[in-house]
């Protein structure tokens, strides 16, 4: 074997390692977004609990405070997740993570709603969180995690 080609094959591995070390990074990232996202159904789900709760159970003396720290916190979340989405540019994507996210949506609903088929709405789905992603990133603030990561 030449020099040479010892060379450019050390260099395609040195790229491939690269590149899978990239990969990750993105994946890792993707799902620090879609975690993001996914906490607006469950803070509503939160806040449903909690006055289902209150309305049937009722409440401890005492511990009022606690209780209306929490849904004022489940409520921020949320609004930041609302806005992340709204905020961003219009497309499918916005309205695939709207339906998703916001509105907890399964992807068969999504499909119908969008007018596309539910193989594309996996695709689009993959689309959209990459955008949201890259949109996290440069805001920096959203999700403090992914501008520490990259």
């Amino acid at each position: 074997m030449t020099e040479k080609k010892k060379g450019s094959e050390k260099n395609e591995k040195v790229i491939k390692k690269t590149s899978d070390e990239a990969r990750e990074v993105i994946v890792k990232e993707t799902k620090m977004v879609e975690n993001f996202l996914k906490g607006y159904v469950n803070n509503k789900r939160q806040l449903k609990l909690e006055k289902y709760e209150a309305v049937y159970f009722g409440r401890a003396k005492g511990v009022d405070e606690v209780w209306y720290s929490e849904p004022q916190k489940a409520r921020e979340r949320m609004d930041r997740v609302h806005d992340f989405v709204t905020e961003m540019d219009n497309g499918e994507e916005k309205l695939f993570l709207y339906f998703h996210y916001v509105r907890g949506e399964n992807m068969e609903k999504c499909a119908e709603l969008l007018g596309i088929s539910r193989s594309t709405a996996f695709r689009l789905r993959r689309r959209a969180l990459n955008m949201a992603r890259i949109r996290a990133k440069s805001l920096g603030n959203i999700i403090p995690e992914i501008q520490a990561s990259g």
